[in-house]
C-alpha cells in the first residue's frame, strides 16, 4: 500500500512555503516507511502523482487527491503543517546540495519554464536550438526559468519581452537580451534580429490576452508558439485561419511538474544556475497579505516570495 500521509514540519531553515509547493521534514508517516521517512528533508509538489498507464509520465491534476480529501481538492501549502496525500508518489527526497528555495522553484516554478521551453525547442524540425531564435514573453518567475531552461537546452539567441525593469535585469543577468514591453519595440527588435522573419520559437507564460497575441505576432512562419500561462479568456486572440495561415504550431498545456523533478534534480546539483536568484522576499506568513499586494503591483523589486511560517 502507498504511503497516504506525511506531515511537513519544521524544515532545516525552517520551513519554506511559496503558493504552489512546500520544502520541510516529515514528521510523521503513513503506512509504508521505506521511502517516506521521518525526519527527511522533503519536497511536495502542489500536483500530487503520476498517472502509471500513461506513455508519458504526465502529472494527476489532484483528481486522485480530491477523492482522498473529501471531495473537496487541496488548499495549499501555506501553514506550518500540511498533510500530504499519496505521500509515496508525491514527495521528493531533496539532496544535500539543493537548497529549501531551490527545491521550491524544482517542482513548479522552474519546470513549468523548463517544460515550455522543452515544449517548443523539440517541435523545431529544420534547426538546432543553437540556431534558433527564441523569444519568452512575459518575465515573471516561471519566465525567467523559461529563460534558463533555453539557455540549458542550447540557445543562444534568446529575447525575454516584460515591463518591469527588475525582472528584465535578472532575464539579463541568466542570457537573455531583455526587450522592454512599452520602452523598446518587441516585434521591430525581433525583425530586424532574423531579417524579417520573426521568432522561430515563442514561450508564453503570462497567461494574458495581450500577452498571447504578442506571442503570435512575434513568430515568423512555421514557428512554434509555446504557452504555459494559465489563460481564462473564452477565445483566442488570432482565429484558425489566422493560424492555419501562418502554419504554426501552437503547443500547450500543465507541466507535468513531479514527474520532471527528478529529471531536473541534476541540473540543480551541477550548481550550473543560481535560481534562487529570483527570490526577493523572505517573510513570515503574517506579511503575506502585503507581499500578494507588493507581487501583483509589481512594486519594490517584489520578483518572487518564499513565506518561512515558522517565522
Amino acid at each position: 500500500m502507498a504511503c497516504r500521509l506525511v506531515i511537513v514540519s519544521r524544515a532545516v531553515s525552517p520551513l519554506a512555503v511559496d503558493s504552489v509547493g512546500t520544502a520541510g521534514r516529515g514528521s510523521r508517516v503513513g503506512a509504508r516507511r521505506d521511502s517516506c521517512m521521518d525526519g527527511e528533508r522533503m519536497w511536495a509538489s502542489c500536483f500530487p502523482s503520476s498517472l502509471p498507464h500513461s506513455t508519458q509520465t504526465v502529472t494527476d491534476h489532484l483528481s486522485r487527491a480530491r477523492r482522498i480529501s473529501n471531495g473537496q481538492g487541496l488548499h495549499g501549502a501555506q501553514a506550518q503543517f500540511v498533510r500530504v496525500p499519496l505521500a509515496e508518489a508525491t514527495l521528493l527526497k531533496i539532496p544535500v546540495v539543493v537548497t529549501d528555495d531551490e527545491a521550491l522553484l524544482l517542482g513548479d516554478i522552474f519546470s513549468t519554464g523548463y517544460f515550455c521551453a522543452e515544449n517548443g525547442l523539440t517541435a523545431l524540425r529544420d534547426q538546432t536550438p543553437q540556431e534558433a531564435v527564441v523569444v519568452v514573453v512575459g518575465c515573471g518567475p516561471v519566465g525567467i526559468m523559461a529563460v534558463v531552461a533555453a539557455r540549458d537546452l542550447g540557445c543562444t539567441n534568446v529575447y525575454a519581452v516584460d515591463s518591469v525593469k527588475e525582472r528584465l535585469e535578472l532575464a539579463e543577468r541568466f542570457g537573455a537580451t531583455p526587450v522592454h514591453l512599452h520602452e523598446g519595440d518587441p516585434v521591430g527588435t525581433v525583425k530586424k534580429a532574423t531579417d524579417g522573419r520573426g521568432a522561430d520559437v515563442v514561450l508564453e507564460v503570462v497567461g494574458a490576452h495581450d500577452a498571447l497575441s504578442l506571442a503570435y505576432e512575434l513568430l515568423r512562419p512555421a514557428g512554434i508558439l509555446s504557452s504555459v500561462g494559465v489563460h481564462t479568456a473564452p477565445e483566442f486572440p488570432f482565429t484558425p485561419s489566422q493560424g492555419y495561415d501562418k502554419n504554426l504550431t501552437y503547443r500547450s498545456g500543465r507541466c507535468p511538474s513531479r514527474a520532471m523533478m527528478e529529471r531536473l534534480l541534476p541540473v540543480l546539483e551541477a550548481r550550473k544556475y543560481d535560481i534562487a536568484a529570483i527570490v526577493s522576499h523572505h517573510v513570515g506568513l503574517d506579511q503575506a497579505v502585503e507581499m500578494y499586494r507588493r507581487f501583483e503591483g509589481k512594486v519594490d523589486g517584489c520578483t518572487k516570495v518564499v513565506f518561512r511560517p515558522w517565522e
